[in-house]
């Protein structure tokens, strides 16, 4: 699999979920969440990781780029900091009821 293909796979599965959970029903919304949480858990767990902070604050990951360079990043890194954003917008999503027939 290319780079592209992959990010290509990522973004499409990632725009299904994001259009289920904004616009699908709540049995619908359960239902998927209960077959891909786990795995989408993983994978959040996997990228914060590696970014723990060391004795002196600083991310244990992002800081090997910084190593040549006067000032070195302090936790949290930019990865931390778009993890907790995200995580903080989960409560802003809009919920769109689904329309319902009958």
């Amino acid at each position: 699999m290319t780079v592209p293909d992959l990010f290509g796979d990522l973004a499409d599965q990632h725009a299904v979920l994001e259009r289920m959970v904004r616009h699908g029903d709540d049995e619908s919304v359960l239902s998927v969440m209960r077959v891909n949480g786990p795995a989408l858990l993983a994978a959040y767990e996997a990228l914060l990781a590696p970014h723990q902070p060391d004795e002196r604050g600083r991310c244990t990951t992002c800081r090997r780029h910084w190593r040549n360079r006067l000032r070195r990043p302090r936790f949290p890194c930019r990865v931390v900091l778009a993890a907790h954003q995200a995580h903080q917008g989960i409560a802003a999503i809009p919920s769109q009821p689904a329309e319902r027939s009958g």
